[in-house]
């Protein structure tokens, strides 16, 4: 086992597991971490032994999404919209890799980690897991392509309901939606994930990445004017009153969980 910034990195047989290893920050994603993992990625992919990629995580959570500490420290900087913004785009190198990456979703996914599923080939769920588009809790819209990933997967009158209401779903919804590809029971999402690669392995590596790309591209024109127009969305509630109430609202609860320190750099639950 090998390490980068807030992951652990695996071989096991044809497959790269990559998991998100900051249990004590619910596996939120920072800037470092977000870079860490384009980077795994694409480096599993330059690897003719690999024919798939898995995303795993340790702990209940499985990905938080942003690191709201670190996203305090952006809300006044000129620019923080934007860094943020290219935190999403280094993360598409789920989407770029030849190889289909899958999530093996043990815990709880809200808000950019639901964006982060949205890029995998594939995500499977062990029941008893959930997932919340919490976005507009936090006064902001999408930046990492939720909005066109889950139009495209779950329609837009679903997409309309799950982030202007920021409902929790439970894994068999998920799979309904077209959001994730199985439910399965606890303790069996890596192996599944793991079996699917398996059999992927079987065949050519070229014949499943000409797959991937034109599953991938037949969306592309569209998907990039959509992503343009999200990312002014999003720019446009970047600090604007709702999202700094939300913000605030972290920070205080944070200093009360830690006695008045500053606080700490997980999403809130």
């Amino acid at each position: 086992m090998t390490t980068s910034p807030g992951l652990e990195i695996e071989a096991r047989g044809p497959a790269r597991v990559i998991v998100l290893a900051r249990p004590e920050k619910r596996n939120a994603l920072s800037r470092e971490v977000a870079a860490a993992l384009a980077v795994e990625i694409e480096r599993a992919a330059a690897d003719e032994s690999v024919r798939g990629i898995v995303l795993a995580a340790r702990g209940p959570v499985f990905a938080a999404g942003g690191d709201l500490t670190e996203f305090q420290q952006l809300l006044d900087k000129k620019g923080g919209a934007e860094e943020v913004l290219a935190m999403g785009r280094r993360i598409r190198e789920i989407e770029r890799a030849p190889v289909p990456v899958l999530a093996a979703v043990t815990g709880h996914v809200y808000g950019g980690g639901c964006e982060l599923l949205l890029l995998c080939d594939g995500a499977y769920l062990e029941r008893g897991v959930t997932m919340q588009f919490r976005h507009a809790e936090m006064g902001l819209a999408p930046a990492w392509g939720a909005s066109i990933r889950l139009v495209e997967r779950a329609g837009p009158l679903q997409a309309t309901r799950l982030l202007a209401t920021a409902e929790i779903i439970d894994a068999d919804e998920a799979v309904a939606l077209g959001i994730a590809t199985r439910a399965v029971e606890p303790g069996e999402a890596l192996d599944a994930c793991l079996h699917f690669i398996e059999r992927a392995a079987r065949l050519d590596r070229e014949a499943v990445a000409a797959q991937k790309r034109a599953i991938t591209s037949a969306r592309r024109d569209e998907r990039e004017r959509a992503e343009e127009r999200e990312a002014e969305v999003f720019r446009s509630m970047w600090g604007a009153p709702a999202h700094r109430a939300a913000m605030e609202s972290f920070a205080a609860r944070a200093r009360r969980r830690s006695g008045g320190q500053p606080p700490g750099s997980e999403d809130p639950g």
